[in-house]
């Protein structure tokens, strides 16, 4: 299954353990030879999405910001996100910071925008959305994060914690969706043969050890080494700042609806493994009280490999 990237598949799930199920996208010209290989195999094809492109046009056409101010409930550009920042600053400035932590490859500011009301040190909660540059959804989320904080219903959150949230954190590789490519998810850095890397794949634990590809033109390309992007340097290096505060971290993903606990490479269990446990099964049973939407919770590698 893995060999179907060499030849323009992109997976979406990534194929695992033999009897969990992968999901792949397949160009028009692949899918006669390749889904009658798949059957002759004897593996289970179902056509979920028909035509993938189709969704994209009334996607750009049907849910794009219109120019000027950012709307709540539309995708936007990385543009009106950060003039949303910078609006709320201005509103808030006795209890938002608005400071950019870095440059990203292209010179694009990574903006990061702290929320804390009172004077006492409190515990940090770092917040960061679209490392995967077509994973929209994420940013839109985090904005709205943003404004229950200062302006909704969760005002009494910030007297708790203080709140970093990284709104885009891969800005080239966004713009690069909204111009050039819908389905791009790396970043924007040059490389042999393909660009970019998968940034969520390019911190220094364990590095490469699984779930990752050393392919420079797969989806999940680690990078030539940990902290080869520059936007994981400029992440780190804040998150050293604030270390001695942190009390979460949590980084919003789109496509599938888990709620994923550490580790990412080995199924051990953490230290309180039980209390993150119920938090997860907590997050799942308020998401599905409100929404009607059903998640999974637990281990990453339990639930995605």
């Amino acid at each position: 299954m893995k060999n179907l990237e060499n030849l323009g598949a992109k997976f979406w799930h990534e194929p695992s353990i033999v009897g969990r199920h992968a999901d792949v996208l397949l160009p028009p010209h692949l899918q006669p030879e390749l889904l009658e290989g798949m059957k002759t195999f004897g593996m289970t094809v179902e056509n979920f999405i028909e035509d993938v492109q189709q969704l994209i046009d009334e996607e750009t056409s049907g849910s794009a910001a219109a120019e000027g101010r950012i709307a709540l409930d539309k995708y936007a550009t990385l543009e009106q996100i950060n003039e949303f920042l910078a609006e709320q600053n201005r509103l808030h400035p006795d209890i938002t910071e608005l400071y950019s932590i870095g440059k990203s490859y292209e010179g694009r500011d990574l903006n990061v925008l702290k929320i804390s009301r009172g004077g006492a040190t409190k515990g940090a909660i770092w917040l960061d959305a679209n490392i995967h540059a077509r994973e929209w959804i994420t940013s839109a989320v985090a904005i709205n994060t943003i404004n229950e904080l200062l302006n909704g219903e969760r005002q009494g959150w910030t007297e708790d914690f203080d709140w970093y949230i990284l709104t885009v954190y891969n800005p080239d590789g966004l713009v690069y969706t909204k111009s050039t490519d819908r389905m791009w998810r790396k970043t924007r850095s040059p490389g042999f043969l393909c660009k970019g890397a998968d940034a969520n794949r390019n911190f220094g634990f364990h590095f490469r050890d699984g779930g990752s590809s050393t392919n420079p033109c797969s989806e999940t390309y680690s990078g030539s080494e940990a902290f080869s992007e520059v936007e994981n340097q400029h992440v780190r290096d804040e998150i050293n700042k604030i270390s001695k505060e942190l009390v979460a971290y949590i980084s919003l993903h789109s496509y599938s609806q888990y709620i994923l606990l550490p580790f990412g490479h080995n199924n051990r269990r953490i230290p309180q493994y039980d209390a993150y446990m119920d938090l997860g099964r907590r997050i799942a049973q308020a998401t599905a009280a409100r929404y009607g939407t059903q998640f999974v919770h637990g281990n990453i590698v339990d639930l995605l490999c």
